[in-house]
């Protein structure tokens, strides 16, 4: 059985880990943002009366939750 040291090094280990893939998510999040390639912002507007309507987004919106 490992002792209570060796467990505790794993588990510092794994938290280091994980802190690690965190760090370079949010790093990764934020140059996206920077890049303008979030969507956050956008809106898609279903109502064809609309005067910001675009079928084509619409369209391709749909096409995307199928795939």
């Amino acid at each position: 059985m490992a002792s209570p040291t060796v467990n505790a090094t794993k588990a510092q280990a794994r938290r280091a880990h994980l802190i690690e893939e965190a760090r370079a998510a949010y790093a990764k999040k934020k140059a996206d943002d920077a890049a303008g390639l979030s969507k956050k912002g956008e809106s898609l507007v279903t109502d064809p009366e609309a005067p910001n309507f675009d079928l084509e987004k619409l369209i391709n919106s749909w096409a995307e939750a199928k795939a």
